[in-house]
């Protein structure tokens, strides 16, 4: 005996199933990426005003793409290490 037709309607088909299974494995890993226990305690925390040109802003330098000129030296790098950070 063979299950009406409506019954049919409602049961999700299996590739449906499979699709939402595998959104929800790719939703988890995000999810887990931005909201950690505290704030500011999630993987990315130490992007955004961490990066080196603010710390040499911090230190009241300048970023210079040569050698610093003189007065100033050198105390660390800017822009990933293509600068230098002059103080």
């Amino acid at each position: 005996m063979a299950p009406p037709a409506n019954l049919l309607l409602l049961l999700p088909s299996p590739s449906l199933a499979a699709s939402m299974r595998l959104f929800h494995i790719l939703l988890l890993p995000l999810c887990l990426l931005f909201a950690q226990v505290g704030p500011g305690a999630g993987l990315l925390a130490n992007l955004g005003p961490k990066m080196d040109d603010y710390k040499c802003a911090l230190k009241e330098g300048f970023c210079y793409s040569s050698q610093c000129p003189q007065p100033t030296e050198s105390n660390g790098h800017c822009y990933r290490g293509r600068a230098n950070c002059c103080v």
